[in-house]
């Protein structure tokens, strides 16, 4: 959007003091590699020719979404438009380097960026932090991954290059229960299938997506039910990170509320001839 606002400012300039329609009896092209030039000068070869078209016929172009930047330039003694641009570069090639740990195929289907398409700085680092959430859900929390670009300027090509630093799989150092009371801290982790000082592969950015942890949940929950406290609630696991990336911490937050007791069981309606109720 910034290099429309500058072209729409270069055409300004140059044609403000252009309020009525004039003739133009040439355009000139200039910067195209692949595209056709014809692309970019028929719309100026019209009749009526004023400010107001050429801003439109500006919009329309980068709509097109070719041109990184268009210049338009008019020469009223030679009634010429002379229009500078410069073409998006084309992705020629896609390469990956320095995995280790995680099968090629498996980065290869979250990357959506293909060859012959034109290049897209945005889309390129969406395709970084995907490969990065695909290291870090295999456990991976440290890795890092960076872009090169190699670009030929005389064929518009570039490659792409994705540099991968997997770093240390990373561990789960302690897993750990806040705010609970009733129930002991070795109570409830012993109880739990996720354990401490073990492979940790399945965090996923700042959030948990391991059905593991899920079932830790409910497991406190459940102990919590079992003893009484039928208004608990226990909070998504909280994941803490260290600085090395190395180790993972992870913490449960127990709100017990009240425990209730069950002082009596009574059982209403007709009773049926010879029966008994059921010890409870």
């Amino acid at each position: 959007m910034g290099n429309i606002k500058k072209v729409l400012l270069v055409s300004l300039i140059f044609f403000s003091f252009l309020l009525t329609a004039f003739p133009v009896k040439k355009v000139i092209v200039k910067g195209t590699v692949r595209t056709e030039k014809s692309i970019v000068s028929n719309p100026f070869l019209k009749a009526d020719i004023n400010e107001k078209t050429i801003d439109s016929i500006l919009k329309k172009l980068f709509d097109k979404k070719l041109f990184d930047n268009i210049s338009v330039f008019y020469d009223k003694n030679t009634q010429t438009i002379l229009v500078d641009v410069i073409e998006r570069f084309m992705v020629s090639s896609i390469e990956f380097k320095g995995y280790d740990n995680v099968d090629l195929e498996e980065i290869k289907k979250i990357v959506d960026i293909e060859e012959n398409e034109l290049f897209n700085q945005e889309k390129a680092n969406k395709n970084i932090d995907k490969i990065i959430d695909l290291y870090k859900e295999k456990g991976y929390l440290g890795a890092q991954v960076s872009l090169q670009i190699k670009k030929n300027e005389q064929t518009k090509e570039l490659k792409i290059i994705f540099n991968i630093k997997e770093g240390e799989k990373s561990k789960l150092k302690r897993i750990s229960i806040s705010g609970n009371k009733f129930l002991s801290d070795k109570f409830l982790e012993e109880r739990l299938p996720t354990q401490a000082d073990t492979i940790f592969s399945f965090l996923s950015d700042n959030g948990i997506k391991s059905e593991q942890l899920e079932q830790d949940k409910a497991i406190i929950n459940y102990l919590y039910l079992d003893a009484g406290f039928a208004q608990v609630k226990v909070s998504k696991p909280e994941a803490t990170i260290s600085p090395d990336k190395k180790e993972l911490y992870i913490n449960f937050n127990v709100v017990e509320g009240n425990r209730f007791k069950i002082n009596k069981i009574s059982v209403v309606g007709d009773k049926l001839d010879n029966a008994t109720y059921p010890d409870v």
